[in-house]
């Protein structure tokens, strides 16, 4: 199981902040701790990756349970994602729709939707996996 030190969602100050996700990797890629980064796209300093993929099989859930007790339930897609992302004892920051953006909160979802163009153009790379084949 995945272990993460975050709260799920942070509140979001301004109609112009988004929350990316500072994954820190430790010696295996299960092995890592996270924390949300609530970020103002106007003031961007920070080089993250936007990612963007196929949710894949709403069935296959991995759970992350985070240092406060809370549980988040990721795609086996994230799964693979942050696999394939980690590099030994380094830190990345990470933009995942499905992960940064509260899903059950409408207004947030839709506000965070008109941002997306301007999050993947101050992105220092951004994944387009959407064409990824299920492994659901």
């Amino acid at each position: 199981m995945l272990r993460c030190t975050v709260q799920v969602y942070t509140l979001l100050t301004g109609p112009q902040q988004i929350r990316l996700l500072e994954v820190a990797y430790a010696d295996h890629p299960k092995h890592f701790t996270c924390r949300p980064v609530p970020v103002p796209l106007d003031m961007m300093h920070l080089e993250h990756l936007a990612i963007s993929y196929t949710w894949g099989d709403p069935s296959n859930y991995t759970t992350v349970i985070f240092a406060d007790g809370t549980f988040m339930s990721i795609t086996k897609s994230v799964t693979i994602i942050l696999d394939t992302l980690y590099r030994k004892n380094s830190s990345i920051y990470i933009w995942i729709n499905s992960l940064r953006i509260n899903q059950s909160d409408n207004d947030e979802k839709f506000g965070q939707i008109r941002l997306m163009n301007e999050i993947y153009s101050t992105a220092q790379a951004s994944c387009d996996l959407s064409g990824q084949a299920n492994t659901g």
